[in-house]
């Protein structure tokens, strides 16, 4: 390419917006990419890990949220969702 190095090398990344539901969430087309359980928003970034993904900042939905439920929704991210991936590559 232009810049010297194949596509191949150069790491996919992306943010994405997380927004936690009940546990029997089903997504609509409006919502962020990442809603859900802890568990179906480790599925979806799986399947986009799958796709090459390397990199995701994951960002909390901010909407009517107290300080209290922000925190609770990092917790999650930090207790639940990070875990899955430690050493992935």
């Amino acid at each position: 390419t232009d810049a010297g190095r194949s596509p191949d090398d150069v790491p996919l990344s992306m943010r994405l917006t997380v927004n936690f539901t009940g546990h029997t969430a089903e997504r609509t087309a409006a919502e962020p990419p990442l809603t859900g359980t802890p568990a179906q928003i480790i599925a979806t970034l799986r399947r986009y890990q799958a796709l090459g993904l390397r990199h995701a900042a994951l960002a909390l939905t901010p909407y009517a949220q107290t300080p209290e439920a922000f925190m609770r929704g990092a917790n999650v991210v930090a207790e639940e969702i990070l875990p899955a991936f430690r050493g992935a590559h």
